[in-house]
């Protein structure tokens, strides 16, 4: 995992504990309130501003989008 990243903590997901964006590495976090994380690539800078837009619900967007995107498992 990229020690550079900077974890937002996301209030209000039920599914979604904080979430962070490299835009060098076009890439999405995300840490899930069940302790797992993920790192969700080919996400330019237009995907995580839609991602984390006012009112965008984290979880329908996760499971429209991100879940689609290549990525793995962060391993701590």
């Amino acid at each position: 995992m990229n020690n550079a990243i900077e974890w937002v903590p996301v209030v209000g997901s039920s599914w979604i504990a904080a979430e962070a964006y490299s835009p060098q590495e076009e890439a999405i976090y995300v840490r899930f309130h069940n302790g797992g994380g993920w790192r969700y690539t080919a996400c330019p800078q237009n995907v995580w501003d839609e991602f984390t837009a006012e009112g965008q619900s984290r979880g329908k967007y996760f499971h429209q989008v991100l879940k689609f995107k290549p990525g793995g498992a962060l391993v701590e």
